[in-house]
């Protein structure tokens, strides 16, 4: 087996930790066998135990070891075993998934599973699709749902062959149905699931082709139109085949197809539509939040994997996206920004990243299948790209500029000839010009990015005739380079020489980002030259310039920049200024870093000798950040002379200046000087002064090693006396200099300058390195570490005595002291100071404490910051020294808030082991993760033709990243044997001391101590134990401070806290008890945070923990000391809330609220999904769910709003689903003794089942309860005077809003008429009551039954309808025998009593309870409800002959809402007499009866057309509705337009006349139909109908009637946004075509006004031969008489003549141009008197409209026919009205166009053309 290669942050790290790193793999090894071993309990406990283990897994995983396959894959088997063996523990299985997730995105490629599929599905389905009887938080189940969501996509290619058939055929049933909910779940399970295998095995497992498979999906792709998550979750499956089917699948064919849906998801304006779909599918929240919400897929990612891996020699996928680009390329303009920026920017930033993988991959593969991409194929597809970069480089959107930059920068790589010469223009462009400047800092950045391809290409290229040179096509040998090219790219690098010196005045400290953005650059630069030498030495082999001129210049402009950082005088606030050098993207560290590395000897004296002279001249401390960098670089260089240089005369400034100030002696001299004193302190000069020094200082040695040695006597009198001084300023940074001198004596860092290995090419250019594979550094590289000697352990060994083991005596005297002294406050601050600087700069090199049991060898990490100083015991003598500290402070200094903090830091450094480290690592990553981002080499590299397969980076960068893997190895040598070992009795000592700092007074002590205390229990979870009773006594105390209290919330609300409660009864008891038991507190912020707990609780709520099954099993009724057992727990909340009445007693509404809250999730699970062994369990629960649920039921008539919303939400949770048998067959009439026979056997049967029948009998049996019930429910639905709805603010608590769904979001099928959902409708309800009546049958009736009456009786009161619809549609829905006994005697007459009474405002929540009460059952909606035949012919039953309309109305409103539910093939006798009967009131006076006749008829046809049933008579009877309505509309646009139009003059006897109000009606009903069918999602199956009404909606677009003319209009857009198959395409055309020569000039307006959006939109699917009938009839209209219609076309041809229509334009360019030409030249021979075809005005002014589309057609580019065009143009701007208005605006748009690029773009003009355009424009400096 091949040994795998060293990762090189391993490799590189320093040699004893080198030894240790490779025994690592063995360590896990023994890892996986603890873990094996824990296994042998099969426990609930046991396999939540394992959980601990997996902090360790993940350690070694993030390490970069190479651990053994066989250990990666028992560890991937054993977690995929432990998820699918927890059902009952959603916290293993989310804990386990991320593991095993973790571990197969990390290692899929080496490991050998076989995962079954149908384990996830029924996880996923059984927890979040379908009700769940045990209770957890949101959070929880949201975690989860992400979490196994994220397991199926990365193991998804592990699953059997045969699984893609299995998976296929049990989600395609369902997508047939797409009215229906279950369908968008399905294909959200089938995307997930589906594995790319299934193309190679369609064939032998599903009986289709490959070809016919994909046809299949692309059809019910095209089903759903307007759907964002239909489009995306077909997309991802879709692009998931292409990429997995390059060479074996023929794509060819659905290209068109595919690259409509691309361009459909775009969602950008044309013409006069939107940008944004007026149709959408709403999506179940269910179906959003697990397949949509938080997904990391966008249109633009999966679309641009498509493209790409579309792509094949010789194939038409490059064309098509040509096209594509050619439509979106305008909308990258910074004029042309909107919402669509993002996504535009992302399909950009993925069509280059999908690009650059492809071609790896094919790099990598050996055997090359032909469809590789070659250097023709390369080229095309970069030319491409670089359209949108050239379009977006300067937009306004940061991120798509930047995007630009990389994508730039990125593809140099592959065609470098193409990609760099624009990036220099636009970088002279911006540094030359006037009016692109504020482009200077984009152009600088982009230059930045492409500098290592200018340096490669450059290098690499040399002649044309030189055979040794390299060639061309990605310089792979395809094609030779021109020598025009080689010349373009050795002026890219002359003009890069030339931008080293033009951006140093870049260098502005009031220009940050054009700062920023000048030190990329250089960075950049320097990072790829080599070893920068003077020039006189032969310079740099790179950039062979003065490099020595440039240091100089570069120096003496980066000390004005930090002269001008200093703050003014006038400002005292030193510290609010703008540190933008020193922060995070900055790239100012690098660069003075590699500068002073890589320069020879003698340039770097010339720069140590200009950076002393500015350091010792010039006190800066509003810069002392930005100096200390540069004095940190250039001592970390060269240490020996620049400490001596530059160093040690700032230290003997600062000796000297503090020998005459008083001293404190607190520096451990003992020496105390009179008039030492803090309040007179020292001079604001002088202070200042030695604080920068110090600060200086302190950064300068941070590296300074071996060559400080020499001057240790003098660091000691410096740190000494900084320490006496009376100033606490420069107490503070003699601390800093004090911790890195430890850090720079004892620690490992990487030393010297660059290494000798670090090699250059031939040409000078660094090499950079990848971490793997081939391009790795050479082997046996090392890298030179500092290593301490024995001198310097000495030197810090004695640094320690002085300033640790003699401050910590000095503190223990002074804790002794009973009287405070006059300065002891001071002197207790600085000795804080001394200890905390100590042990900040020891960090991990003072010994961890001692553990009294032996750590497992493999829970340890190799690591080590550096030598080891002092001892244990130095540690633990510290943590009792600082113990003693804490109690003293607390009694005699509790007010001293600077030195509590202190104090808080301290014990974090002493308790928290490797805390100091990997705070130290995460700020430096971030720094480094910034500079890396811009320093990057891709995986392909055809400049040098070198493919090392992972990208690679310069030597400065790697460097820094081993340093600071070294580190976070180091920090985790705290390891993580606290989760496996007790914690030892000094560290639980200082826990307990944070606690007490936790409940501290004053926030800022609070919260650094709880940050402290933290990190502390997260290492040692064991300690959480002891802080439980502390925190909760802070809330139960009599006079608790707020403080104290706040503090306890803050600390409850940790992680670790909250962990440990969900996992130990007794601390949740206690827990649960304190909170209850917090009521007297009085002050709002601390209810509010305890409120906040609660809340933060219930969110995260786990499950009630293991051991309490276990303990309720055992029947242990026992108290402890921590809290109560479960049974007592229940039975005192169970006192709380009685004893609080209905939520109107004493206790404040909120903790009523958090009692009912309690008593819901600690609920134990359903006895029938816990296992058969927990017998007593079972019962236990069973009793206690049937407890809780007879208080709920009891809080549903309570005076609490938010409590009865609670208690709806608790039942539907707590009451089974079914405890009697519902009936399940279409019954309409059963008799009284067959029902109660059948309910009788149905309980008898059911008697074991978990019922909660006595308790809801019990309850229902009080007198009233029933009428209090709706009384109560009904004051839930509040309706505002003046408003149709208002919703109760329940939410306040917000208990109700974090409770996880138990119920799937109804209604199930497609809704698109808001009234057939109900206003204030409340799903919940009525499944409550649903719930109820199976659950007790007759007796919940009967006592519903008067109350129900009443208030369905109540026609007034909206919110008792509202209540009475819900519970109606709750009980039809139940499919109870005595439901349907009840239909016949009273529910029925109720029900239609109530269609004849109530009012039309409350008719919309009966709908919503008649769609309830008729809609299908079960996940796919497919099984029948008992009464719907009933409640249809209910509904159905027809009115009196002169019924009012409202009642009318509201039939039909019902109908409507009834047919929802109703699909093809369902209920058709019922759907084709409704039909016959809804086609008469085509024509009914009421708008509102039109509006329901219209959407009844769509629905009605859509149904009998798509219905495989209906037999040949009955099709005969009902085809006609089609024609009747379609004639009926175009009869009715004739005589609407034989009235006249809006603007047109016409009698009032016309207009109102029968046959004109007729006609009215007719069309109306007919535009709803339409408007109906876009909505409902049924156009496909309407479409011949909806042809046909196309001419008529685009005829009515101007009418003298308002109301029909508005409907048109938004019909129209409706149909604007329609998808067309290429069969429809010639219908539309049709049509449009015959508006389009209508003699109504409005109609032809609409035409064009339709035509721009659905060519757009049908680019790839339409037929050349109708897109050139549309551009003739455009152009035809260019000569209309009216000239509206005129210019219109003309702007209609200007977008025509991008993407398809680009062939057409070059013919039409060129007859404009003639045409144009010829019409000036008979202007000048006065010719216009003689009959010719171009006599009238529309004829010329059509020609000139032709010319201005030409223009307006390319508005940012300069082609090299538009310099003549806009000249011709320009030359009839004298000519009169409308030519010269056209003439002027069009060459305006022009002048704004091209604006940002005029001053290259007009060296395409003449001098001639110039002339002309200055005189058309008062602007003459533009075109001068």
């Amino acid at each position: 087996m091949q040994q795998e290669q060293e990762h090189i942050y391993n490799a590189w790290l320093p040699p004893c930790v080198v030894e240790e790193v490779r025994k690592e793999p063995e360590r896990f090894h023994q890892l996986v066998c603890l873990l094996k071993e824990s296994l042998v309990d099969e426990s609930p406990a046991a396999r939540l135990a394992t959980t601990r283990w997996i902090p360790v897994i993940t350690t070694f995983v993030k390490s970069k070891s190479e651990l053994a396959i066989a250990d990666l894959e028992a560890v991937v088997q054993i977690g995929l075993d432990l998820l699918l063996q927890s059902s009952d523990n959603l916290t293993i299985q989310q804990r386990w998934g991320h593991c095993v997730t973790r571990l197969v995105c990390k290692y899929h490629k080496k490991l050998h599973l076989e995962v079954e599929w149908k384990p996830f599905y029924t996880m996923l389905l059984s927890t979040h699709f379908k009700r769940r009887y045990s209770y957890e938080g949101l959070a929880m189940r949201t975690h989860h749902l992400d979490c196994i969501v994220a397991l199926v996509r990365c193991c998804r290619r592990f699953f059997p062959l045969s699984s893609g058939a299995e998976i296929w055929f049990e989600f395609r049933p369902a997508l047939d149905d797409i009215t229906h909910n279950s369908a968008l779940e399905s294909l959200g399970f089938l995307s997930l699931f589906l594995p790319t295998s299934i193309l190679k095995r369609s064939e032998c497992d599903l009986q289709l082709s490959t070809q016919d498979w994909i046809s299949e999906c692309l059809k019910l792709w095209a089903s759903l139109p307007n759907c964002r998550y239909w489009n995306l979750q077909w997309a991802s499956l879709i692009a998931r085949c292409i990429k997995h089917s390059v060479g074996s699948v023929d794509w060819e064919p659905f290209l068109p197809t595919l690259f409509t849906s691309f361009l459909r998801s775009f969602e950008v304006p044309v013409g006069k539509a939107g940008a944004w779909s007026p149709v959408q599918r709403h999506i179940p929240h269910e179906v959003a939040v697990a397949f949509d919400s938080r997904s990391s897929l966008t249109f633009s990612k999966v679309y641009a994997k498509s493209i790409v891996y579309l792509l094949t020699p010789g194939g038409s996928a490059q064309g098509h996206l040509e096209t594509l680009v050619d439509l979106l390329e305008q909308f990258y303009h910074p004029s042309n920004g909107g919402s669509w920026t993002g996504s535009l920017e992302r399909l950009l930033r993925c069509l280059f990243c999908y690009f650059l993988q492809r071609l790896d991959s094919e790099q990598r593969r050996s055997e090359k299948l032909g469809s590789e991409l070659g250097p023709r194929e390369r080229a095309m597809f970069v030319r491409t790209l670089m359209r949108l970069t050239e379009r977006g480089q300067y937009s306004k959107n940061v991120g798509l500029a930047n995007t630009v930059g990389f994508t730039s920068c990125f593809l140099a790589y592959v065609e470098p000839a193409l990609m760099l010469p624009p990036i220099i223009s636009g970088f002279q462009t911006a540094l030359e010009s006037i009016t692109a400047t504020h482009q200077l800092e984009f152009a600088i950045s982009n230059l930045a990015l492409a500098a290592r391809p200018i340096l490669l290409a450059s290098s690499h290229i040399r002649s044309p005739d030189n055979p040794s040179s390299i060639q061309m096509g990605g310089f792979d040998g395809s094609t030779k380079l021109n020598s025009g090219v080689i010349t373009s790219l050795a002026n890219c690098k002359k003009n890069l020489m030339d931008a080293m010196f033009d951006t140093l005045p870049g260098l502005d400290a009031n220009d940050p980002n054009k700062t920023l953005a000048t030190l990329q650059l250089y960075c950049s630069v320097l990072s790829s030259v080599g070893v920068l030498g003077a020039k006189e030495d032969g310079a740099s082999g790179a950039l062979a310039f003065d490099w020595s001129k440039w240091i100089e210049e570069f120096l003496s402009h980066i000390f004005v920049l930090l002269v001008n950082l200093e703050p003014s005088i006038t400002s005292s606030d030193t510290e609010a200024r703008d540190r933008f050098l020193t922060d995070s993207g900055s790239q100012y560290r690098s660069v003075v870093d590699i500068l002073f590395s890589r320069v020879e000897p003698s340039l770097y004296k010339q720069a140590l000798e200009r950076i002393s002279k500015f350091v010792h001249s010039t006190v800066l401390p509003g810069a002392a950040d930005e100096i200390g960098v540069l004095c940190f670089n250039i001592v970390s260089a060269h240490p020996e002379e620049s400490v001596t240089r530059l160093l040690v005369p700032l230290m003997e400034s600062i000796v000297s200046s503090l020998a005459e100030s008083p001293s404190t002696g607190f520096s451990g001299s003992g020496v105390r000087t009179s008039g030492a004193d803090f309040k007179v302190g020292l001079s604001d000069a002088l202070e200042s002064t030695v604080t920068y020094q110090l600060n200086v200082v302190g950064d300068g040695i941070s590296k300074g090693g071996h060559a400080l040695l020499a001057h240790s006597e003098l660091l000691k009198r410096v740190i000494a006396a900084a320490f006496d001084a009376p100033s606490s300023k420069v107490n503070i940074a003699g601390s800093g200099l004090l911790i890195c001198l430890l850090s720079s004596l004892s620690r490992y860092y990487i030393t010297g300058s660059y290494p000798a290995w670090v090699g250059t090419d031939s040409n000078g250019i660094d090499l950079w390195y990848s971490t793997k594979g081939k391009l790795v550094p050479p082997k046996g590289s090392k890298l030179l570490w500092h290593l301490p000697s024995q001198v310097e352990i000495e030197f810090a060994e004695e640094l320690l005595h002085l300033h640790l083991h003699k401050s910590l005596q000095d503190l223990r005297n002074m804790c002794q002291e009973v009287e405070v002294s006059e300065h002891q406050k001071e002197h207790l601050r600085v000795l804080l100071l001394r200890l905390e600087a100590t042990l900040f700069g020891v960090g991990a090199c003072l010994p961890d404490f001692s553990h009294g049991n032996v750590e497992p060898k493999c829970l340890k990490l190799a690591g080590s910051v550096g030598i080891p100083v002092g001892s244990p015991a130095l540690r633990e003598e510290a943590a009792d020294t600082i113990h003693q500290a804490c109690e003293y402070m607390l009694r005699k200094h509790a007010d001293d808030t600077t030195s509590l903090s202190m104090l808080v830091r301290v014990i974090g450094a002493i308790g928290n082991y490797g805390s100091v480290e990997y705070s130290c690592w995460g700020q430096n990553r971030q720094l480094l993760e910034a500079d890396a981002k811009c320093l990057i080499e891709p995986h392909i590299n055809f400049i040098t033709n070198c493919d090392t397969h992972r990208r690679r980076r310069p030597f400065s960068i790697i460097r820094d990243k081993v340093e600071l893997h070294n580190i976070w190895r180091s920090s985790q040598q705290g390891g993580w044997h606290g989760q496996i070992m007790t914690a030892p009795l000094h560290l639980a000592i200082l826990s307990q001391d944070l606690l007490d700092l936790s409940l501290h007074n004053y926030h800022n002590v609070r919260s650094l101590a709880g940050e402290r205390l933290e990190i502390m229990l997260k290492q040692y979870p064991s300690l959480v134990k002891n802080c439980v009773p502390k925190l909760t006594q802070s809330l139960q105390v009599v006079a608790p401070t707020e403080e104290a209290a706040f503090g306890a919330c803050n600390i409850l609300k940790s992680r670790s806290l909250l962990r440990h409660l969900m996992q130990d009864w007794n601390s949740m008891s206690s827990f649960l008890l304190a909170l209850l038991s917090s009521a007297h507190i009085e002050t709002v912020k601390t209810q509010n945070a305890i409120t906040e707990l609660f809340l933060w609780f219930n969110f995260l709520f786990k499950g009630v923990p293991v051991d309490t099954l276990l303990s309720s099993s055992g029947g242990n009724s026992r108290e402890d000391l921590d809290g109560m057992t479960y049974s007592a727990l229940i039975a005192y909340l169970k006192e709380k809330v009685e004893a609080t009445g209905t939520g109107t007693g004493s206790s404040h509404w909120r903790y009523v609220l958090m009692a009912h809250g309690m008593l819901l999730f600690l609920a134990l699970p359903a006895p029938s999904t816990l296992c058969n062994g927990l017998q007593d369990a079972r019962s236990i629960a069973y009793k206690t769910r049937q407890s809780i649920a007879g208080e709920f039921l009891n809080n549903l008539t309570s005076d609490l709003p938010a409590l009865r919303l609670l208690s709806v939400l608790a039942l539907l949770f707590l009451v089974p689903s079914s405890a009697l048998k519902p009936l399940r067959s279409g019954i309409s009439k059963v008799s009284g003794m067959q029902l109660t026979t059948q309910t009788q056997n149905n309980k008898k049967n059911n008697n074991e089942c978990y019922s909660m029948e006595s308790t809801i009998s019990s309850a229902f049996k009080n007198p009233g309860f029933g009428k209090r019930i709706v009384k109560h429910l009904a004051l839930d639905h509040n309706y505002a005077e003046g408003q149709t709805y208002q919703s109760s603010n329940l939410n306040d608590v917000g208990l109700t809003s974090l409770m996880p769904s138990t119920k799937r979001e109804w209604p199930y099928t497609r809704t698109w008429d808001s009234n057939s959902g109900g206003e204030q409708f409340n799903y919940a309800y009525a499944k409550l009551f649903k719930s109820l009546v199976r659950e007790c049958g007759s007796l919940v009736l009967q006592e519903l039954r008067t109350p129900l009456e009443e208030a369905a009786n109540a026609v007034e009161d909206r919110s008792q309808q509202c209540i009475a619809a819900e519970i109606i549609s709750g009980l039809l829905r139940s499919d109870m025998p005595c439901v349907v006994e009840a239909w016949h005697s009273w529910l029925r007459p109720l029900l239609w009593k109530v269609l004849l009474h109530t009012t039309v405002e409350s008719a919309c929540e009966w709908a919503a309870c008649v769609r309830l009460a008729v809609g299908g059952k079960g996940r796919s909606g497919r099984h029948v409800p008992v009464l719907r035949s009933c409640v249809l012919e209910c509904i159905a039953e027809p009115l009196l002959p002169g019924s009012a309309t409202s009642l009318v109305s509201k039939r039909l409103m019902l109908l409507q809402a009834s047919l929802l539910e109703l699909g093809p093939d369902t209920e058709m006798d019922f759907q084709i007499k409704l039909l016959s009967e809804v086609l008469e009131y085509m024509s009914h006076p009421a708008p509102q009866v039109r509006d329901a006749v219209g959407g009844l008829i769509c629905k009605l046809g859509a149904n009998i057309l798509g219905s495989s049933q209906v037999n040949q008579g009955h099709i005969m009877g009902s085809k006609d509705w089609s024609t009747m309505l379609v004639e009926s509309a175009e009869s009715a646009v004739i005589v609407i337009q034989s009235k006249g139009t809006a603007g047109g003059k016409m009698c009032v006897d016309d207009t109102s006349s029968d046959s004109s109000k007729e006609a009215l009606k007719c069309i109306e009903t007919a535009l709803h139909f339409v408007v109906a069918a876009i909505r409902s999602g049924n156009a496909a199956v309407l479409m011949p109908v909806l042809l046909r009404l196309l001419q008529p909606v685009l005829a009515l677009q101007d009418t003298w009637d308002k109301d029909v003319q508005a409907l048109a209009k938004s019909t129209m857009q409706l149909l604007m946004w329609q998808a067309f198959s290429e069969e429809q395409l010639d219908e539309v055309a049709e049509a449009v075509l015959s508006a389009a020569d209508q003699s109504n000039w409005h109609t032809r307006v609409a035409a064009l006004t339709f035509l721009s959006p659905l060519v757009f939109r049908h680019t790839f699917v339409m037929p050349p031969s109708y897109l050139a009938r549309l551009w003739s009839k455009v152009h035809q209209l260019l000569f209309d008489p009216q000239i509206e219609v005129r210019e219109l076309a003309s702007s209609t041809l200007a977008g025509l003549m991008k993407g398809a229509g680009s062939k057409l334009a070059e013919v039409f360019r060129k007859e404009s141009l003639e045409a144009a030409v010829s019409l000036q030249a008979a202007t000048k021979l006065k010719t216009r008197r003689e009959p010719s075809s171009l006599s009238t005005i529309p004829q010329r002014h059509g020609v000139i409209l032709g010319v201005a589309a030409c223009v307006l057609s390319v508005p940012y580019d300069m082609p090299g026919w538009l310099p003549e065009m806009v000249t011709v143009l320009a030359r009839f701007h004298q000519e009169s009205w409308p030519i010269r208005g056209t003439v002027t605006k069009t060459v305006s748009e022009f002048r704004r166009t091209h604006l940002d690029t005029w001053e290259f773009q007009q060296d395409s003009f003449t001098e001639e053309q110039l002339e002309v355009l200055s005189d058309l424009t008062s602007a003459a400096s533009y075109f001068a």
